[in-house]
Formats: structure tokens, sequence, C-alpha cells
């Protein structure tokens, strides 16, 4: 409806979800799955896990993890345009994937490599943020708070530190300043992915792959 001199259409098409299946990322309609529902790619080669988008750049960034073809890829979020790899040196095992909507930075998470990284969106200046853990999962990045979120799935853990890999024990007067990071949620099994929504109370989603799932 929009108020003023300007206006706005929205649709239910708006509103989607994208996920990474095997050879194919679906994009979905929250509202209209039926409707709505588009196979964004089809023919990945390997075999997609992390996917994230950037709804400024219209780009989507997506991980695969079969050898040959293991790396990070770009695309058009609206499915426009063919996929490209922009990171293929030294990954080995790339589970989840963020992506910083205001620096454009990218991050990953790779499970061999028990590490997490960052990268411009040119692929270039590679960061290694974070060491020394057991098989990180998904990853999620709020910009606006400066925090980076993993899953661990080695230890069925959720945890936060800031977006250069530091952590600021100031900020959480109540925990154990002995570790590098804050655990977030230490109670799942599996947890495989997630999600934060910075601008609603910051929340977060977190998907737990074991045979009961847990929301």
């Amino acid at each position: 409806g929009g108020n003023g001199q300007y206006s706005c259409k929205f649709t239910n098409e708006n509103v989607f979800m994208l996920i990474a299946d095997g050879p194919q990322i679906h994009r979905i309609s929250l509202f209209q799955a039926d409707v709505y529902r588009k196979d964004c790619i089809s023919n990945i080669p390997g075999h997609a896990v992390g996917v994230a988008a950037d709804l400024n750049e219209n780009k989507m960034y997506f991980t695969d993890v079969v050898n040959g073809h293991v790396g990070i890829y770009v695309t058009a979020l609206d499915c426009s345009s063919r996929a490209t790899r922009f990171i293929s040196d030294d990954i080995y095992e790339p589970n989840g994937v963020a992506v910083d909507w205001l620096s454009k930075n990218v991050y990953w998470a790779d499970a061999q490599h028990g590490a997490i990284f960052m990268a411009d969106q040119f692929g270039k200046n590679r960061v290694r943020i974070m060491s020394g853990l057991h098989d990180p999962r998904s990853i999620a990045v709020d910009p606006i708070a400066g925090t980076l979120i993993w899953s661990d799935h080695a230890d069925g853990t959720i945890n936060l530190v800031r977006l250069d890999g530091e952590y600021d024990p100031a900020a959480y007067a109540s925990e154990d300043f002995q570790s590098k990071y804050l655990t977030l949620y230490e109670m799942g099994i599996s947890p495989n992915q997630i999600v934060i929504d910075p601008y609603h109370e910051n929340k977060m989603t977190q998907i737990d792959g074991s045979v009961t799932p847990y929301y």
C-alpha cells in the first residue's frame, strides 16, 4: 500500500526460503509453496549443503562438498545466471556459508579444517577466523551486532564470536571467560542449520538433524 509519494507492491512470492537439496536448490514461497515453488538450480554436479543470500546484490552463495566440485559457488538470486565457483583452493568440507550483507564478505565453515574462514565477495583476502573446532556446520552472521554464530555437529552446540574471530567477555559478564567464544546452546544432538533474524528481537532458529527434529 505505502504512504506518501511512494508506494510498494507486495506479493506472496516476495517472501521465500532457499533450500539446498543435493543436486538442486529450491526457492519456495513461505505462503504458497505449491504455487511459487521454483527449482532455482537443478543441475549441480556435486552435492549442495549450505546456502546464503545477499538480497541487495541479487546474489546467492552455496557450498558443494563432493570431490572434484568442492568449493563455494555464487549465482544470481533470481536464478537468471549460471553458478560459478569462486573459492576452490584449500577447501575440503564446506558445510555452511553465510554472507555479511553490509561488508559483502563471505564466511564458510570447513569441517575437515575444523575452522571458519572469510573472504571478500571476489574470493580474495582470505582470513581464518576460527580454528581448533570439532565439526563446524552451519554459520550465520549478524552484521548489525557484529557477530558470527555457528553450529558444531560433534559437540551439539551453537556458538557465538565477533566477526573478527575475537571474543569480548565484557559483553557477557555472566559467562565463563576461559572460552574463546560464547556457547549459546549445548543441548542439541546434531545441529545442522541455523538462521538469525537481526530485525525480529535478534531471534535465531536452528534445525537439528537427529531422528527427532527440534526447532
